[in-house]
């Protein structure tokens, strides 16, 4: 299911959504990510509701599998309904998220969710031109530059984080599992279920 307006097929990927999705809870360490996003960045209503669980569980500093986020999106009553378990997983299975993308898919969704925004701010200034029982034409352009300032204002403050930053925090947490391991203390991440 998809928000309720309608947009432009070129302002929103699925495939991409569903990727960077798929990502979260399955890699070590996608964290700066999951902070890096908003809601808005996703268009489809059961990534937004998807993306919730996942940043609940972070924010409570809980792990983000596919399992756990299956679990809380059941316990979450409405939302299961909206996103079911199978949805999930088909995520999960049919995702082909490569994690050396994840930087570029997650600046493409938020260069979307920008033109999202962009877009529907012209519907918001075209009602407001049309209005003209309650704004001047000088009002109505005084408005009109307040939406755009608002735009501009929920500009993205997030900071994405550089892809060799990254990259080499990624694999240190990798090495550190492995040593860990090799010396027979495994290091878990998440919930053992």
């Amino acid at each position: 299911m998809i928000k309720g307006f309608l947009v432009n097929e070129n302002l929103y990927s699925i495939e991409i959504e569903q990727s960077v999705l798929c990502i979260l809870m399955t890699v070590v360490g996608a964290d700066e990510f999951v902070e890096a996003l908003k809601e808005d960045d996703f268009f489809s209503t059961r990534h937004i509701n998807i993306f919730k669980h996942i940043k609940k569980l972070q924010s409570d500093g809980r792990g983000y599998d596919v399992e756990v986020v299956t679990d809380s999106i059941k316990k979450g009553g409405f939302e299961s309904k909206e996103v079911s378990e199978n949805y999930i997983f088909e995520i999960y299975q049919k995702s082909n998220g490569n994690v050396k993308m994840i930087h570029d898919y997650v600046k493409t969704l938020q260069d979307y969710s920008r033109r999202r925004a962009l877009f529907n701010a012209g519907d918001r200034i075209k009602v407001i031109a049309s209005d003209i029982t309650q704004y001047t034409s000088i009002e109505a352009v005084s408005q009109s530059e307040s939406v755009l300032a608002e735009l501009e204002s929920n500009a993205d403050s997030a900071t994405l984080f550089d892809a060799y930053d990254v990259s080499v925090d990624l694999f240190a947490s990798i090495n550190k599992r492995i040593e860990a391991r090799q010396s027979g203390k495994e290091i878990i991440n998440g919930v053992r279920t």
